[in-house]
């Protein structure tokens, strides 16, 4: 059966994001390309200190919203390209034209396209922090439900090699 919280994973944040310039945004939501370029964030500029996040249930999401966003922020200097294309890939003009079917629509979407491309090629600090606290926000639960996923599976493989560790020196005595 489909809930509603489904149907809000699958669609983008409808609340808009207005940045310094005036410009509207949407944020997108996170999908497998966007994730493996926060975790290219996350491991060229913080890899040291991704043991520090804590997935278990006992965190509350916001909790673990705040300690994924202080990760980020101490990650992007030495990231500096990374969290660009993050957040350029999180990013969509709010007022774009929903299946454009003139030319002129195509036109006005390659126009909104361009100067949020421009804008976000150099963003204001106020801006990229803006941009980065809203989608932790609005990821930091399927994030950390992720990251049990990852680390049961872990443990499991680590379960696994050593049963057959296990095994094979039995079988050499």
């Amino acid at each position: 059966m489909t809930t509603s919280k489904d149907i809000d994973a699958l669609a983008p944040n409808s609340e808009p994001l207005e940045l310094s310039s005036g410009t509207t945004v949407l944020i997108e939501r996170l999908k497998t390309r966007q994730l493996f370029k926060l975790m290219k964030i996350l491991t060229a500029g913080a890899g040291s200190l991704l043991a520090n996040l804590s997935f278990s249930s006992d965190t509350d999401p916001m909790e673990f919203a705040g300690q994924l966003a202080g990760l980020v922020f101490v990650a992007i200097p030495e990231a500096e390209d990374e969290a660009i294309e993050f957040v350029q890939a999180m990013v969509a003009p709010a007022n774009l034209v929903q299946s454009p079917r003139t030319k002129a629509d195509r036109i006005e979407n390659e126009r909104l396209w361009g100067n949020l491309s421009a804008e976000l090629y150099n963003p204001e600090i106020d801006d990229l922090i803006s941009i980065i606290e809203r989608i932790v926000r609005n990821e930091a639960e399927d994030i950390q439900k992720l990251g049990k996923r990852l680390a049961s599976l872990i443990q499991m493989n680590q379960a696994q090699d050593a049963a057959k560790n296990s095994s094979k020196s039995n079988t050499k005595a």
